[in-house]
């Protein structure tokens, strides 16, 4: 069975909704210059068989399909909550979401604990709200080591490395690459994997903006909106566990 593995520098959300692609701080042996540059890397690890390499290939196109529809799925229902937060007078939030699904059950615990802590100064003394800046912070610099440095790809079968690619922003592929086709064939379906995982990487950030967009004008959180972008991610995160756990 093969193995995706993303090697980085930060680590918030996953590439791929079902966590197909496991992900660990940059490595020092198989990219020792990459790491240094802060470049991703992506390391695919692939069966001797075929068809395991085949099914996990799948299976990983498969989290990718399902990364598109989670990510349109949080649009849909971060508007939901916005539309019912506008309509709903604030001394009935807390009831309102009591039942809801975790996702906009957090995001409504949330933005109360904001509009209350704003109201007396205490924002900086909230642990819950410090962690969702801080993750935040984290993820803005996961999504700059994506945006700024592209991606370098590794492909091996049976431990023995049969490809490795730069990419560069100039649109560039420096590739060292295996004499056997079939090897060959191997590190391209890789290669494609990897830069298909990096965009749906970068579409949660997308996400994330709208969300907060949406979520930035609620009354909840008026006095400080800048805190809907953590808010936002923190509904994406939530998100995602959701559907693992469905899964």
């Amino acid at each position: 069975m093969a193995t995706f593995q993303l090697f980085e520098r930060a680590s918030v959300m996953p590439p791929d909704v079902l966590g197909v692609w496991q992900t660990a701080p940059a490595s020092s042996d198989a990219f020792d210059a990459a790491a240094r540059a802060e470049i991703p890397q992506w390391r695919i690890d692939a069966d001797a068989s075929p068809q395991a390499t085949a099914d996990a290939f799948f299976a990983l196109q498969a989290s990718l399909n399902a990364t598109d529809a989670a990510l349109r799925l949080a649009q849909t229902r971060l508007r939901d909550f916005v539309r019912v937060q506008q309509t709903l007078p604030t001394a009935y939030n807390a009831a309102a979401f009591a039942t809801a699904p975790q996702p906009e059950a957090e995001l409504n615990r949330l933005l109360l604990s904001a509009q209350r802590s704003v109201a007396f100064g205490w924002m900086d003394q909230i642990d819950e709200w410090k962690q969702a800046i801080d993750e935040f912070g984290a993820f803005v610099k996961q999504i700059q080591q994506h945006a700024l440095n592209y991606a370098v790809v590794d492909t091996r079968v049976a431990d023995a490395r049969v490809g490795l690619t730069r990419v560069t922003w100039g649109g560039d592929f420096q590739s060292a690459l295996a004499a056997q086709t079939s090897e060959r064939a191997a590190h391209q379906a890789a290669l494609r994997a990897a830069l298909e995982s990096r965009q749906r990487l970068l579409k949660q950030f997308a996400t994330v903006a709208r969300g907060a967009g949406e979520l930035a004008g609620l009354a909840l959180i008026a006095a400080n909106p800048a805190l809907a972008l953590p808010a936002a991610l923190r509904f994406l995160k939530l998100l995602f566990d959701e559907i693992r756990k469905q899964n």
